[in-house]
């Protein structure tokens, strides 16, 4: 028995296929092939643990640090 990944790439679905069949009977090259000249890249998905993070806590800054930073054009 072959692995799931292979199985939809032999004729049988048994890895004894390679040995039985000629190459062209494979299903790698065939207008169904699972197989494509794409690249398919997966949509990235949030790890679970990142949905429990705590929001970050705000930095307090002195009043002398806020002046020179409002100064200087910064918002908070």
């Amino acid at each position: 028995m072959a692995e799931w990944w292979d199985a939809p790439l032999l004729p049988t679905g048994r890895y004894s296929d390679l040995d039985e069949f000629d190459p062209a009977y494979l299903k790698i090259r065939t207008k169904n092939s699972p197989i494509a000249i794409y690249i398919q890249h997966p949509i990235p998905i949030p790890a679970p643990g990142d949905k429990d993070k705590p929001p970050p806590k705000p930095l307090m800054l002195t009043k002398k640090v806020r002046y020179i930073a409002l100064e200087n054009g910064s918002t908070f």
